[in-house]
């Protein structure tokens, strides 16, 4: 009687074996398949883009800033991604958010210590569309 269940306890063992086998076999598998999720950097931000000058920019800019979920956009976080896609900040940055607010891309949302924070309005977001590259999206 001892060895039915040394007997069926092997059998058991052989069984559980096999299913770690099979388990391991299904991750290492599935490890392979993961792809790593890159996020768009703010350069190839602005690449997908035909900004073909500091005012559009500017407008691209704010664009990328909102598609990160930045709530309080002003001229510093602008500044910081305008260094960040490798573009020259040393315009009035100033003077293209006056002229963006002149041709309705831009609205005032506020103020930050004294400083104005940005949104882009709807015609700036239809501009941002024509300014795509190949009609991409």
């Amino acid at each position: 009687m001892d060895n039915y269940w040394i007997d069926k306890t092997e059998e058991r063992l052989d069984l559980i074996e096999s299913e770690i086998h099979k388990l391991k076999e299904l991750i290492s598998s599935e490890t392979k398949q993961v792809k790593i999720k890159r996020e768009e950097s703010p350069r190839e931000f602005l690449l997908k883009y035909n900004a073909k000058n500091d005012v559009e920019r500017t407008l691209v800019t704010i664009s990328y800033l909102e598609e990160k979920g930045v709530k309080e956009i002003s001229i510093d976080e602008i500044r910081k991604v305008l260094i960040e896609m490798r573009e020259k900040s040393n315009f009035n940055i100033s003077d293209k958010l006056q002229q963006l607010d002149k041709r309705g891309f831009l609205l005032q949302n506020g103020q930050k210590e004294k400083k104005k924070l940005w949104l882009i309005t709807n015609n700036g977001l239809k501009f941002m569309e024509e300014l795509k590259k190949d009609g991409r999206k």
